[in-house]
């Protein structure tokens, strides 16, 4: 297994494109309420399973294929919704074929973002899911 986990990597990558700073408001796991260092507009990223490893021909010393699929989740003010939306759309489009060190392919589940819609705590979410492939 890569010593990287795919959420880390493309945390790392969404930081790099421009959508954030990781530990500032792009965070790796499970989302976290608004708080003190949480801000409201941020985004959650979260290794979240697959199927189990399919081995390759070969016996115990041959590589598997594994997937994972991880849930990038936009969570913006419901005072900046549209910016939310358009923050969404360009982070779908930029995860769609993202190249991730060691992993053979990062395709994105949907032609657009998850709308999860206003949660009581007066913020909108949208969710991106992807599948990363790799073989080790």
């Amino acid at each position: 297994m890569p010593a990287t986990t795919p959420d880390s990597l493309i945390a790392t990558s969404l930081a790099t494109g421009g959508y954030g700073t990781v530990d500032t408001d792009i965070f790796v796991g499970e989302e976290i309420p608004v708080s003190t260092g949480v801000p409201g507009a941020a985004v959650f990223v979260e290794c979240y399973g697959g199927p189990a490893p399919t081995p390759y021909l070969g016996g115990a010393s041959a590589a598997d294929y594994w997937v994972k699929y991880v849930q990038v989740l936009v969570r913006t003010p419901a005072s900046t919704k549209a910016t939310g939306r358009t923050k969404a759309r360009d982070i779908n489009a930029h995860l769609q074929k993202l190249a991730l060190t060691g992993y053979v392919q990062c395709i994105v589940l949907q032609s657009e973002p998850i709308r999860l819609g206003l949660g009581d705590d007066e913020h909108y979410r949208w969710t991106v899911n992807v599948r990363t492939e790799l073989k080790e």
